[in-house]
């Protein structure tokens, strides 16, 4: 199914969804806290929700689990292009299912795990999988649960991303007798910088990068932060790629920020480096150099990290 199609089909559901419910697109728009016409753009998929909002929707429409988890599916594959961006741990799960000949509906007789859900387990890199879906599937796969959790945990194993590996179920790892003391590693929101555009100085930072993130990354930071994606074109630097910056609103208690991401008054975005002994900002230009700056700024937010992603050669 292409693309068309699949923006087509979420549409479709989504308008069904609504009709269902007796409700019109108004009322997503307020659960949103967006414009009418943003809503328009979500439901044909020119805008694409990010899975929190995804979750607001189908909360508001009284949406099943599999009926949300459905456009969930969807939008993840629009997003991606239909591209095949399945983790080890889909594969993990196709594979022992293919080698002990089970269909999806015989699963889901000896799970008791909807169809979908399972379906997701094998397709879905973003895919919602928990200790009670792993307790159950490795009762049938003769496996121990922290076993399946940690092959979840696809960032933080040996196996890398986009590598097939062959299973012998046979000789299986020794998991942790632990299982049932495992918690997911914390998940940081990824935002396009783009969507800061709409941003305020007086919005809540981290509910607005929840409602606007697109992805999650499994990071390590000291402090409360988000990440925003931007690329060297974006800040004006010298960098050859993009780079994820893990920005936060709180003052920092260990250490003084002097870097800073922020727009001005014409809403172009800035990374300024404030003088240690003033209130002075400096701009890093394409050039290598700091620059004195001397604009009118809407926001300022305090860079605690940053992640360099170079750009590919070939």
């Amino acid at each position: 199914m292409n693309s068309e199609k699949l923006r087509n089909l979420f549409e479709e559901n989504i308008k069904k969804y609504l009709k269902r419910a007796k409700l019109r697109q108004t009322y997503l728009a307020t659960l949103l806290d967006v414009s009418p016409s943003a809503v328009s753009q979500m439901i044909k998929c020119r805008l694409l929700m990010n899975r929190k909002q995804l979750h607001v929707v189908s909360k508001g429409l009284k949406l099943t689990q599999d009926e949300e988890l459905e456009l969930l599916i969807l939008l993840s594959k629009i997003r991606n292009g239909v591209s095949d961006f399945r983790t080890p741990f889909n594969r993990l799960m196709k594979s022992y299912r293919r080698e002990r000949k089970l269909t999806i509906q015989k699963l889901y007789k000896l799970t008791h795990i909807s169809p979908l859900r399972l379906k997701a387990f094998e397709d879905d890199f973003n895919v919602d999988f928990s200790y009670d879906d792993a307790v159950k599937m490795a009762e049938v796969y003769n496996c121990e649960p922290a076993f399946l959790l940690k092959k979840l945990d696809f960032t933080s194993g040996s196996s890398e991303y986009g590598n097939e590996t062959n299973h012998d179920t046979k000789i299986i790892e020794v998991a942790d007798s632990g299982a049932a003391k495992y918690s997911a590693p914390e998940k940081l929101p990824i935002v396009p910088l783009r969507e800061f555009s709409e941003f305020t100085g007086n919005a809540d930072l981290f509910v607005f990068g929840n409602l606007r993130s697109h992805e999650e990354i499994v990071y390590h930071i000291e402090k409360k932060a988000i990440g925003i994606n931007a690329s060297d074109k974006d800040l004006n630097i010298p960098c050859n790629g993009n780079v994820i910056l893990f920005v936060t609103d709180q003052k920092p208690l260990i250490y003084v920020c002097r870097l800073f991401l922020c727009m001005d008054s014409s809403k172009k975005f800035h990374l300024l480096q404030k003088n240690e002994d003033s209130e002075e900002f400096f701009e890093l230009s394409s050039d290598g150099k700091l620059h004195p700056f001397s604009g009118k700024l809407r926001w300022t937010l305090a860079v605690i990290e940053m992640k360099f992603i170079p750009k590919l050669l070939v």
